[in-house]
């Protein structure tokens, strides 16, 4: 007898971290663009004040 429901638990859980890693690939992308955007428009920022 095939125990389906372990298999079903064990695929789901798999499909689940699956899923986690995505997410936490693409928050860490979304992340590390923000944080470019904001040192650009920070030096943007503090380029013309010292008038280098």
């Amino acid at each position: 007898m095939i125990d389906f429901h372990s298999i079903l638990k064990r695929t789901f859980m798999v499909y689940l971290q699956q899923q986690l890693t995505e997410n936490l690939k693409q928050e860490f992308f979304n992340i590390s663009f923000l944080l470019m955007i904001r040192y650009i428009l920070e030096q943007l920022m503090i380029n013309p004040l010292t008038g280098n």
